[in-house]
């Protein structure tokens, strides 16, 4: 357990299965690796189903918890932003990963000239057309304005 197979764990995240991408999300969750940042992303970008993705989200929290996923707040808004995220429960699944108190730290800690707040604000008000995203985009709006 000292020494988990994280090489496999990345491999593995790129599988057909989607139940195999899940398990290697959540050990990957237990053993945080910087070069698991990227694949796991990719899943939350992808077609995977709902159970995998939510474990990502787990995996991507624990990994910035441990300190390994710097520009992370910045790459899920682009990826927000984007327009990549066409189903409103993989663009609500990644609002609420922004409202993670470490994601959230990220932001407000985020050079000024990213303009992280204003991007979640301009999105919100010019792209998101569900009700529920903009509800908890509204939220993590709040959230970062009180702290």
């Amino acid at each position: 357990l000292n020494n988990p197979p994280t090489e496999e764990l990345i491999k593995a995240l790129a599988d057909r299965d989607n139940r195999v991408c899940q398990h290697a999300a959540e050990a990957l969750k237990k053993f945080p690796a910087k070069a698991a940042m990227l694949p796991l992303i990719d899943i939350l970008r992808g077609d995977g189903d709902n159970e995998a993705k939510q474990a990502v989200v787990f995996a991507l929290e624990a990994h910035a918890v441990k300190g390994l996923g710097k520009g992370l707040s910045a790459r899920l808004i682009e990826d927000l932003k984007s327009g990549r995220l066409a189903n409103p429960k993989d663009r609500l699944r990644l609002v609420h990963l922004l409202k993670k108190e470490v994601i959230q730290n990220q932001i407000k800690m985020s050079p000024e000239d990213l303009n992280l707040e204003w991007k979640i604000w301009d999105y919100r008000q010019t792209k998101e057309d569900n009700d529920m995203v903009k509800d908890e985009l509204d939220y993590l709006l709040t959230e970062l304005g009180s702290r």
